[in-house]
């Protein structure tokens, strides 16, 4: 009897932490904590709730940092200037479902980071939202979202972009002729862009307010080191479809899904 009785207590407290790890997370404010899906099992991160409003100072503190952060964003706000997330920091955003207008701005990826996005939607007017470079990660998941105008939502050039869920709709790319897409994909040593079941890229076929535009037409652009396009894609990429590829360099290494046309 005594036996089962400190199993039920076992079970009562080891039974919380393994149903509802996250829950309990969101309200721990700047503490490590451990395991998170974002980061994988046993990983030290350290949790930080903040508002709309004050995101930019938030991620400011930390942008040059090392380790793995969860930010949980609490309504919307605006970042009226540049952020720059490099070196070993890799963060975890998350909303909920309000939006982060870009201001004169974006966010700029570099040097092994690595920004999450999940529940929340990222508004450009002017500059790309996102670039993903030399080394730096950008990853969509459930209820993120990109929209705006500008110059290009996403600009990817020696970086890895990968979309497991959410969307990039209604951006209209307003750069002159063909010198800039909605989705750019530059030449670059382990370029990589991947868009997975789940997640979509609305084209320019779409009705007004869903579809992506360009000035030159293209929404999805691969470019060749003398800055001509060897694949786009202008129809929406659907939530049942994969499509990717890899560069190294302006050497296509694998590809995957219909482009249009696939290559010239």
């Amino acid at each position: 009897m005594k036996k089962l009785i400190i199993l039920f207590f076992i079970i009562i407290i080891i039974l919380p932490l393994t149903t509802c790890e996250n829950q309990w997370m969101k309200d721990i404010v700047s503490e490590y904590v451990w395991n998170i899906e974002d980061f994988g099992h046993d990983a030290e991160v350290i949790v930080i709730n903040t508002t709309g409003a004050n995101l930019q100072e938030q991620l400011s503190s930390i942008s040059s940092a090392s380790g793995n952060y969860v930010i949980n964003v609490k309504g919307s706000g605006v970042i009226y200037s540049n952020l720059s997330l490099s070196g070993d920091v890799n963060v975890s955003l998350r909303g909920d479902g309000g939006t982060i207008t870009m201001g004169e701005t974006g966010f700029n990826l570099n040097s092994n980071s690595t920004l999450i996005l999940r529940d929340i939607t990222l508004i450009s007017n002017g500059p790309a939202i996102l670039n993903v470079q030399n080394g730096g990660t950008v990853i969509m998941e459930a209820g993120s979202h990109l929209t705006g105008s500008g110059y290009g939502a996403v600009v990817i050039e020696g970086g890895t972009f990968i979309m497991n869920g959410g969307s990039i709709y209604g951006y209209r790319n307003i750069e002159f002729w063909s010198t800039s897409h909605v989705v750019n994909i530059n030449p670059g040593t382990n370029t990589h862009f991947e868009k997975n079941p789940g997640a979509i890229i609305y084209g320019n076929d779409e009705p007004e307010g869903l579809r992506n535009t360009s000035e030159s037409g293209q929404v999805i652009v691969v470019k060749d080191a003398s800055g001509g396009i060897s694949h786009f894609r202008n129809s929406t990429v659907g939530a049942d479809e994969t499509l990717s590829i890899t560069l190294d360099g302006d050497v296509i290494i694998q590809e995957v899904g219909t482009w249009d046309p696939p290559w010239f």
